[in-house]
């Protein structure tokens, strides 16, 4: 039985709640009274209440004690903890379940150094520099374990797509999240990356912004395809357009949450037990790097 550590929260993300719920099961009871997150309580009750028969989440951390208790509930976890540094003690592995990213780097750092595996909700670093030492240090521990990026590369729609489609039929791609490109792009490259198979380039080719509501963030993709970010306040689901040459178009959403999640938290605690990475670590690198360098053409980081 792989023995997990989850660490939270931060604002408007239900991760901490949705993540171990979908690994220990939930009291619905607890679910509904404690959970703030509407959307995650519909598509948890939505799926069977089953638990995963080879991990159970054992530890908790939050920068709240208060918040913790709630989620320990819900989720039916044991033992709450006041600093996360306890947790290298006593679990097998770390679900970083807070995307402000600024802050998370000292938690990855120091789980890193201690050898513990780690699955980092989307983004693995803020800053070029940050990136740059982050893979120095797993670079140094040639086995080490990690996963990091978008759940929704596993949504089964980018799946069903592939076999529809064929790559040098699609003239343009367009899609739509919120707008946060450095905490919310990854949902949308994570799963196109995973849909070429890894085999594509992308160029930075600009942005337009209405600043405050929205922004379109140009790139060439493969030196041929068009691919348009837009990045909208009040965007509440992702959806990619694919445009074809013969002027279809294939339109997906990217909202099978459960799904998506369970898919990679699976993989990655099948991960910890075989001691063998799932996912080459060069592509979440190149995403990393590709996310952050974007950031600066923005001008949104230093480096």
């Amino acid at each position: 039985m792989v023995k997990i550590g989850i660490i939270g929260i931060n604002k408007n993300n239900g991760h901490p709640y949705s993540y171990p719920s979908i690994i220990n099961g939930f009291d619905p009871i607890f679910l509904k009274k404690y959970c703030p997150y509407n959307n995650i309580k519909k598509y948890l009750s939505k799926n069977k209440n089953k638990r995963f028969y080879n991990a159970t989440v054992t530890h908790i951390y939050t920068q709240n004690i208060n918040t913790s208790k709630k989620i320990a509930k819900i989720s039916r976890i044991p033992i709450i903890l006041n600093n996360y540094k306890e947790l290298s003690k006593n679990v097998d592995c770390i679900i970083l379940a807070k995307d402000d990213i600024k802050n998370n780097h000292k938690i990855i750092t120091y789980f890193i150094r201690k050898n513990i595996p780690i699955f980092i909700d989307k983004q693995l670093a803020s800053t070029i520099r940050r990136l740059k030492n982050i893979k120095n240090l797993i670079n140094q521990r040639n086995k080490y374990l990690f996963f990091c990026g978008s759940c929704l590369q596993y949504s089964k729609r980018i799946k069903e797509l592939r076999s529809k489609i064929k790559n040098k039929e699609i003239i343009r791609i367009e899609a739509f999240t919120k707008n946060s490109w450095i905490n919310y792009s990854q949902h949308i490259l994570d799963p196109l990356i995973n849909y070429f198979n890894y085999n594509c380039k992308f160029k930075y080719a600009g942005i337009s912004s209405n600043k405050i509501v929205s922004k379109k963030v140009f790139f060439k993709l493969n030196k041929k395809i068009d691919l348009i970010i837009n990045l909208k306040n009040n965007c509440k689901k992702i959806l990619i357009i694919f445009k074809l040459k013969n002027k279809k178009e294939y339109k997906i959403y990217l909202d099978d949450y459960y799904y998506s999640f369970k898919k990679a938290l699976q993989n990655f605690i099948t991960m910890v037990k075989k001691k063998k990475m799932m996912y080459p670590k060069k592509n979440i690198f190149f995403l990393s790097e590709l996310t952050l360098q974007t950031s600066y053409n923005m001008g949104l980081i230093k480096k």
